[in-house]
């Protein structure tokens, strides 16, 4: 979303694929073409110190931290380690640089409050909801009539740094949760001093990749591919946008575990179920470790709601088949090894009874 934001205005190159390791982050620098203005470099994580390698490697002068989640607790244990190791990154700003990150997450906003941020570096805020703040930050952008136009978001945007300016900004996404990933990229563009309307342009034609959000049209059931990774955010984000998506037709998710929660799994996976039944899906499929923390937690919403449990994705294919009808939708997704997306593959293959499309 940020290489999106900057595009028409810089010259820009971007960590492709999830190329965010030693390894990757290494190569994605040395394959940067020498007329680049400015890189993108996306530095992952799973425990203390890995990103301080990162970030000491890239030298950033501009670092974007999205939130303090839950994933990756099963090494690192608790919410206070993960924003740790996530502010690991400002070891490596540049004196005086730019960050970026959302007003609403406790763990950053303790973080300002116990000093936790170097003094000299200049905090930007995002918002997913209109925000007054006196005094002003250093920078500050949030948004405002955020509405759904099918498998795109609007929404007005407030930003700047000082004075604030309006944008009417569109993204080619399902999920409401990529505005806070717009409102970052904006902030981007204009600290670097591209036209608002150039910035405006790049996020507009900002495309998902890979199985991240990826709408297929399958014999008039509609498959929601976000089958790339799953934490316990972005699976209950995507519950809400496939039962929008469906409108007045069925919604269906079929969900495999969300791994490396360490003890919070149970607890998490339970909160996912529960979520399923609260939006109002028409039915739920599960496979994996945690399906019936998934189960129970669904019934303790609406006891009612069609869940299926199994042992492998044939089967829940085959299942599928018998659920939906012309028109309606299907979620795909779960942490990456359980290749969520293959039962689109299984799915196409029963009801054409093997005949390619």
């Amino acid at each position: 979303m940020i290489a999106s934001s900057l595009s028409r205005g810089k010259r820009v190159y971007a960590t492709k694929n999830n190329n965010n390791n030693e390894i990757g982050l290494s190569l994605t620098i040395l394959n940067t073409p020498e007329d680049t203005e400015v890189i993108v470099l996306e530095m992952g994580m799973r425990g203390r110190g890995e990103i301080s390698e990162l970030t000491n490697i890239a030298h950033p002068d501009v670092a974007v931290i999205t939130n303090i989640g839950v994933a990756h607790m099963e090494l690192l244990g608790s919410r206070d380690e993960i924003l740790k190791a996530k502010l690991e990154i400002l070891e490596g700003l540049a004196e005086g640089g730019l960050l970026i990150m959302p007003y609403a997450d406790e763990y950053l906003q303790k973080a300002v409050a116990e000093g936790m941020i170097r003094e000299d570096v200049k905090i930007a805020y995002t918002s997913t909801e209109t925000v007054v703040l006196d005094p002003l930050p250093y920078g500050l952008a949030y948004a405002e009539n955020i509405y759904c136009e099918g498998a795109r978001i609007c929404f007005t945007a407030a930003a700047g740094f000082g004075a604030l300016q309006e944008f009417d900004l569109a993204i080619s996404v399902v999920g409401k949760h990529h505005v806070g990933n717009a409102l970052a990229g904006l902030l981007c563009g204009l600290y670097f001093g591209i036209a608002p309307e150039l910035v405006a342009e790049g996020i507009a034609a900002f495309v998902q990749i890979g199985h991240r959000e990826r709408l297929v049209n399958d014999e008039g059931v509609y498959f929601l591919d976000d089958a790339y990774n799953a934490g316990p955010e972005s699976m209950m984000s995507a519950f809400e946008s496939v039962r929008r998506l469906a409108k007045h037709s069925k919604a269906f998710a079929c969900i495999g575990d969300m791994l490396e929660l360490g003890d919070v799994a149970p607890q998490k996976h339970f909160e996912v179920g529960a979520k399923a039944a609260s939006v109002g899906l028409d039915g739920l499929l599960v496979i994996g470790d945690f399906q019936k923390n998934v189960v129970d937690g669904a019934f303790s919403v609406a006891p009612e709601m069609p869940v299926f449990i199994f042992s492998d994705k044939e089967k829940m294919a085959e299942k599928l088949t018998e659920l939906v009808s012309e028109g309606d939708y299907v979620l795909l997704k779960a942490s990456h090894a359980f290749e969520m997306y293959t039962i689109l593959d299984s799915y196409g293959s029963i009801v054409r009874k093997g005949n390619e499309p």
